[in-house]
């Protein structure tokens, strides 16, 4: 029997932790996660039948109705109500799912991360690769980047889940938030190889990678494929010149001509 609930109404979580976040936060925002009609859809005629039957069943599909119209925080009351009067029925997994997204809907990251993890850690549970995707966003709200990277990379080693972009999206977000700048690298090449709207924050935050590990051919390489971008926004030049500024490097003495003189 199918679980049911839809989730075109969740907000986007992708935010960042770090300083050239918010110059690309358009495409990251925007990928909401109407990926996931999986397996939660409006109840079926069985379904109906079936509450008829179960009193339960009858107040899980309330709740996810609840959800499906946005409020979010009758949902979660009527979700943990579930909960609390049915810690054995065979829904504890969807309802657990379906709290923690009302919860992430509330904006509420330090409820839903718990949740989340409880069923990563619950292999029979349904959604593996939504849920580590959730799991994994809700760590990045709640700046425990580490863990964060430990989510994602769980969640790409699940069956079919290996070319998901946005869990790739999210490592790539903890790696450079915890300056893992080797770890970086390939991680940016990836995406930065998949045309999308994370392409061009892929390969930036490629460059930034490289220039902390004072390599800075590759640095100038990368940069001059991004040099549209970077002549096209104002935003984009500034973060660059910000960060460089910032940096433990001294950037005149250690920087290319090339560079030094396009800032």
């Amino acid at each position: 029997m199918q679980n049911h609930l839809t989730f075109s109404a969740l907000k986007p979580i992708f935010r960042s932790i770090y300083q050239t976040r918010s110059v690309f936060c358009t495409g990251l925002y925007g990928a909401v996660i109407a990926l996931l009609s999986v397996s939660m859809c409006v109840p079926s005629v069985r379904a109906q039948e079936e509450k008829k039957k179960d009193p339960a069943t009858e107040q899980y599909f309330r709740a996810n109705t609840l959800y499906q119209r946005k409020l979010y925080e009758f949902a979660a009351k009527e979700y943990n109500a579930f909960l609390k009067t049915n810690p054995e029925h065979e829904k504890v997994p969807s309802a657990q799912f379906g709290l923690s997204l009302s919860y992430l809907g509330m904006g509420k990251f330090d409820l839903a991360e718990p949740l989340l993890a409880k069923l990563a850690a619950n292999k029979k549970a349904p959604n593996q690769e939504y849920v580590h995707l959730f799991w994994g966003q809700a760590l990045l709200r709640l700046k425990n980047n580490a863990k964060a990277e430990t989510a994602y990379r769980e969640g790409l080693k699940l069956p079919g889940a290996a070319k998901n972009v946005r869990m790739k999206i999210g490592l790539l977000e903890a790696l450079f938030a915890q300056k893992k700048w080797k770890d970086v690298i390939p991680s940016a090449d990836d995406l930065g190889n998949i045309k999308g709207d994370w392409t061009t924050r892929a390969n930036f935050q490629g460059a930034i990678a490289r220039y902390e590990l004072n390599n800075f051919k590759e640095t100038t390489t990368v940069l001059e494929g991004l040099k549209d971008a970077l002549r096209s926004s104002s935003k984009l030049t500034t973060c660059w010149q910000n960060h460089i500024g910032s940096s433990r490097i001294t950037k005149k003495r250690l920087m290319p001509t090339r560079m030094q003189r396009e800032n």
